[in-house]
């Protein structure tokens, strides 16, 4: 439960920034702030397009998404989702600090019912002394033009610092804190009058070079959540928990000049959980949470292509080399071009 809740609400954050490749953070942990040099740490620190410049088209059978990411000195850059109906997405930065901006307004009138709806979302980032710095901030609204004053709305707020932070076989550090409130909305498909929930991620990592073409990956962390929710009979459900401890292994090495191959692996282990409803109330701890991804990747001068590979091709790659298998090899996909 730990887990989903924490995956629910980083990507709700993440949904109105995230348009560049996401396959390669995936392949190794899912976790962007771990490999700073990607081009996935624009949405958690957006002070960091300023080591971009870049043209992305990335998806899967499902949805396709773009970004076009330029300039020297000042920065600008254009955000495209075949799942999103925003009609603006932008970015740009100067020196120490990037901003990004997504707009969204829809409206229908149909006879005397009207209905609306609106968000905003900002990204603030600074590269400053203590640390890498990023805010987010999301904001959605609307109206079904019913008389009822029952309009869902909600508001998400975000934290990231990533800093050097030698401890023990550590070399930094990174805290990820999350904030957010609704009424009137659906969470897992269950209507809910008002609905809050945070969320506090703090670990510690290291990367280790094997060799010139090895990078090993080990992080070590703690994580806290609470959510509240109250229907309209205020009939309260409180949830809260602790992950410890949280793993991330992950490995990425060069087979050739222009080959890749890499693998990513997470274990978080829930030390408590505790779920009240009314006066009931019950705990659990002991569940682990374990997933293991894989990638490739390969590069023609400017050019990168990224793959998330199916797990299952490793236990049976001849029904997949083949085709005597209805799913794919690669289940997502980058073509990156920098410059």
């Amino acid at each position: 439960m730990i887990s989903k809740i924490n995956t629910y609400v980083i990507a709700l954050l993440l949904l109105s920034f995230s348009f560049a490749s996401e396959q390669r953070i995936a392949a190794l942990g899912g976790n962007a702030g771990f490999w700073a040099e990607d081009d996935q740490n624009l949405y958690m620190f957006p002070a960091t397009m300023h080591n971009f410049n870049l043209a992305q088209i990335d998806g899967n059978d499902e949805n396709a998404k773009a970004a076009f990411l330029f300039g020297e000195g000042t920065k600008y850059g254009f955000f495209m989702d075949q799942s999103s109906d925003q009609m603006l997405n932008i970015a740009f930065g100067s020196g120490s600090w990037g901003l990004l901006l997504g707009l969204d307004s829809d409206a229908t009138e149909a006879g005397d019912v009207k209905t609306s709806s609106s968000d905003i979302s900002l990204g603030f980032g600074l590269n400053a002394g203590f640390g890498e710095l990023g805010l987010s901030f999301l904001s959605s609204s609307s109206d079904d033009g019913s008389d009822s004053d029952h309009k869902p709305s909600s508001m998400d707020i975000g934290f990231n610092l990533r800093r050097e932070q030698s401890i023990w076989q550590f070399s930094h550090m990174l805290v990820n804190f999350h904030y957010m409130s609704g009424e009137h909305g659906y969470y897992n498909e269950v209507e809910y009058e008002k609905m809050s929930s945070m969320n506090l991620n703090l670990d510690l990592y290291r990367h280790w070079a094997l060799t010139e073409s090895t990078d090993l990956l080990f992080s070590l962390g703690f994580g806290y959540m609470s959510q509240t929710i109250e229907d309209e009979s205020e009939n309260k459900t409180e949830m809260s928990g602790i992950m410890f401890p949280k793993y991330t292994f992950a490995v990425e090495t060069n087979l050739l000049d222009w080959a890749t191959i890499r693998a990513g692996l997470n274990q978080h282990h829930t030390l408590s959980n505790t779920t009240k409803v009314g006066d009931s109330e019950s705990t659990s701890m002991g569940d682990t949470d374990f997933n293991l991804q894989f990638g490739i990747g390969a590069d023609y001068g400017g050019f990168n292509l990224d793959l998330n590979l199916n797990p299952g091709f490793f236990i049976d790659p001849v029904s997949f080399i083949t085709g005597f298998n209805d799913e794919t090899i690669a289940t997502q996909f980058s073509i990156t071009y920098t410059w």
